[in-house]
């Protein structure tokens, strides 16, 4: 499975728009798209084709954290590239979000990236552009048990990275169960992440704060550009250094 993006170049700095705005924009452009298309963009791939009584879901869709010049989409698998064209195709040349106005220099569409993780002969560091989410729902209580069980602080960090090494690896196989192939992928139980930096913040997200990880750390694995949850609004995104 491949990760195809789309990259719209912009003459102004972007400033104070975030992921949520620009897919808002593009979600208004494509309302004249097919039905069919449509309820790939604005919901989700889920295992109806796998013999699992797990739903799993995962957006088509994902949408980067703007740079200073640059809006940037990410689209899964055949159907995602068909997306992204069509995308490109009906692009308008300027555009407004927040009353700002933006005028497209270039549209490009760049080369697939694989999401199959892969071990390395030398350790590869990444590290996080975007906060990787990995306690929502029911994994909330992971982050409070950890938070209740531990008054020293060090002490709580290394179990926090025991935990997020760990949810990091089911997340992988998550993606690669609802993306690939419905199995257990257990080479993924091989992956080590050795952190440099690591640190544990809440953030505001929506009615409320969610705890998510920022850091820098190394592992002998190509990994995603992607992990965790609420990758479709832009978080958990790795940068290769």
């Amino acid at each position: 499975m491949l990760l195809y993006s789309l990259q719209v170049i912009v003459k102004e700095k972007i400033q104070k728009i975030t992921s949520s705005d620009f897919r808002r924009f593009i979600l208004a452009i494509t309302d004249g798209f097919t039905d069919e298309l449509k309820s790939k963009i604005n919901f989700h791939i889920t295992d109806e084709s796998f013999k699992s009584t797990n739903q799993r879901k995962i957006p088509y869709l994902l949408f980067a954290k703007p740079n200073d010049k640059s809006f940037r989409l990410f689209a899964y698998g055949e159907v995602g590239l068909e997306i992204l064209e069509k995308i490109k195709e009906i692009y308008p040349n300027e555009f407004y979000l927040k009353e700002q106005k933006f005028t497209v220099q270039k549209l490009v569409l760049n080369e697939p990236e694989s999401i199959m993780p892969k071990s390395s002969a030398k350790s590869i560091y990444y590290k996080t552009k975007t906060p990787i989410m990995l306690f929502r729902n029911q994994r909330r209580k992971v982050f409070d048990g950890i938070v209740h069980h531990n008054e020293d602080f060090a002490k709580r960090d290394i179990e926090f990275q025991k935990a997020v090494n760990d949810l990091i690896i089911k997340n992988l196989r998550y993606q690669l169960k609802t993306l690939v192939k419905d199995k257990e992928y257990q080479f993924l139980d091989a992956i080590t992440l050795d952190w440099q930096e690591f640190k544990v913040i809440k953030i505001q997200n929506r009615d409320s704060f969610e705890p998510v990880v920022v850091g820098q750390f190394s592992t002998p694995w190509e990994l995603p550009r992607y992990i965790g949850q609420r990758i479709g609004a832009g978080f958990g995104e790795l940068l290769r250094l």
